[in-house]
């Protein structure tokens, strides 16, 4: 029952200080949960340092726990930003996918869905679903990215500003998942990789 978390690394510093956790990224840390309750009452513990000493875990293990039963419990999801906005059930088909629609990624529970990205199959399925050279992945809040699929070099200063201004007025603060675009571009294999601003 212990799965992976994503946040935003400098948002999230006196949290990080007292728990097991990892960079997987220059913004982004995983930090670990365990999930109690059934379907219809759910409920997670947050795994400090204490408790991971109490029961002899390790960061390694831990991540190597979380990467195993995450993706199960909760599996990436990516619907057309259509399909989010009116709940419609369905994920996207990648034989539909369309370069000029933005999409939403998140997990099957939409709970900590940005945590998705980090899978250690995401890369590999984006890069299937998506015939694009880059992906911007803009972080929505802590639940979800939105995605969008270019062949043009994405303006990085631009698409900043756009993040900066609707967490300022869109997003409630403990749900900001970050303030810069995380881009995506396919390496010589054709598989995406972080691209470094």
């Amino acid at each position: 029952n212990i799965i992976a978390v994503a946040v935003n690394t400098y948002n999230n510093m006196s949290l990080l200080a007292d728990v097991p956790c990892r960079s997987v990224s220059e913004d982004y840390s995983l930090f670990y949960k365990y999930r109690v309750g059934d379907d219809c009452n759910r409920g997670t513990i947050t795994i400090n340092d204490e408790l991971a000493e109490r029961y002899g875990y390790t960061e390694e293990q831990l991540y190597e726990i979380a990467m195993r039963n995450t993706p199960i419990a909760l599996p990436v999801s990516i619907k057309s930003m259509m399909a989010a906005l009116f709940g419609d059930g369905a994920d996207v088909n990648p034989d539909d996918i369309n370069l000029d629609e933005l999409y939403v990624m998140s997990n099957s529970e939409n709970f900590y869905g940005s945590t998705a990205l980090f899978y250690p199959e995401t890369m590999s399925m984006l890069s299937k679903t998506f015939d694009s050279k880059f992906l911007v992945c803009l972080p929505s809040s802590i639940h979800e990215w939105i995605l969008i699929a270019t062949n043009e070099c994405p303006n990085y200063t631009m698409m900043t500003e756009m993040i900066e201004s609707v967490n300022e007025t869109e997003v409630r603060p403990e749900e900001v998942l970050g303030h810069t675009p995380l881009i995506l571009e396919k390496n010589a294999s054709n598989t995406f990789e972080i691209r470094n601003y």
